[in-house]
């Protein structure tokens, strides 16, 4: 996610990011409570991420 924030691949167009972000949002919902420090990790990633939006 970081990388993607910082160095996406070439040729990604922004929707296709935006897809990639919202797939991980619902991979990560599905394990919330398993790792708060790495889900509090993610949180911050996905704030830049609509930030940068």
């Amino acid at each position: 996610m970081r990388d993607l924030l910082g160095s996406p691949p070439v040729g990604w167009p922004a929707e296709r990011k935006l897809a990639y972000f919202d797939w991980a949002a619902k991979v990560v919902e599905g394990v919330r409570g398993v790792h708060p420090e790495l889900e509090a990790v993610f949180d911050g990633l996905i704030a830049k991420h609509i930030e940068l939006s």
